[in-house]
């Protein structure tokens, strides 16, 4: 299974592969949000001078242009995309989640101004110095683990979780067990009981090869 979009969605990794599509594929939890929140996110975006992409319920990864910023999000995750003008999608068309991508001085600037109506919709983390994400129903990764957890049967105590960024954090306390990641954002070690070895040292295969010859 995949916990997708920071939370917004959880997905059967073989039921995706089956369906062979980036879009309209099966999803055993998801949470969305409409255009037409996501066109004020855009617009607060551009009154910044930051661009913004996101995926779409029903088109996938939209974007702007294919800037820098888009472009690690193309390459990242390796999956076709569509170059939409964010201003004019319809106010009903259901988005996992909205990015807005800039500067970081420029996002530090932003973040205090966002209008109460997007805080109360989003849940809105710095998942990167350079990237605002703005997930659909104030949706976590910990809540997307407690409905995964609800579907296999087993307590979330039971759960393990690795973290290395801020959009981590609420998955990382609701697990029975948070674990950051030695190279994780100082926000993440500050708030776990437990650090592993980085990522390129194979923190999660130490920490699970543990538990497992326990």
């Amino acid at each position: 299974y995949a916990v997708c979009f920071n939370g917004s969605a959880v997905v059967s990794i073989s039921e995706y592969a089956k369906a062979h599509s980036y879009v309209n594929y099966p999803v055993i939890d998801s949470k969305t949000a409409p255009g037409s929140l996501i066109k004020e996110i855009a617009s607060l975006a551009h009154d910044y001078g930051c661009h913004v992409h996101g995926y779409s319920n029903q088109r996938g990864l939209v974007v702007e242009t294919v800037n820098k910023h888009s472009l690690r999000e193309i390459t990242h995750n390796d999956v076709s995309y569509e170059i939409v003008d964010f201003s004019k999608c319809a106010d009903d068309e259901p988005f996992y989640k909205l990015l807005i991508a800039g500067d970081s001085s420029a996002l530090d600037a932003l973040r205090p101004t966002i209008p109460k109506v997007l805080q109360e919709n989003f849940n809105i983390v710095r998942s990167d110095s350079d990237f605002l994400e703005f997930i659909a129903q104030r949706s976590t990764k910990g809540t997307a683990l407690k409905a995964l957890c609800s579907m296999l049967g087993c307590q979330v105590s039971q759960a393990i979780a690795f973290g290395d960024g801020e959009n981590d954090l609420d998955m990382l306390r609701t697990a029975g067990m948070g674990v950051g990641m030695a190279n994780a954002q100082q926000i993440v070690l500050d708030n776990v009981s437990y650090v592993t070895l980085s990522n390129d040292d194979d923190g999660v295969a130490s920490v699970v090869e543990h538990f497992l010859k326990g």
